[in-house]
């Protein structure tokens, strides 16, 4: 499954808002998403794979990057089985 941005947060257990209440989320991924006040990060970011290691040819990707939030691992629940 892939997801970024806000489709990926509503994949994670739950949301932790800018004042410290928790938002129930579909809990695909054992993680929470916590909101902050101010921006932790904004500019542009490059991946590059070039690596010989893979069948698929040379590639670069460019983005931009902004967040108001950063992802944790929900310590509460550390017994989730993993489905792999």
């Amino acid at each position: 499954m892939y997801a970024e941005c806000g489709g990926f947060m509503y994949l994670t257990r739950r949301i932790r808002a800018t004042q410290g209440e928790y938002f129930a989320m579909v809990d695909i991924y054992p993680n929470v998403v916590r909101m902050l006040s101010r921006r932790s990060a904004l500019g542009y970011t490059e991946v590059d794979e070039s690596s010989s290691q893979t069948d698929f040819p040379a590639l670069c990707l460019r983005g931009h990057e902004f967040h108001y939030s950063e992802l944790k691992h929900d310590i509460a629940h550390e017994t989730i089985k993993t489905m792999y």
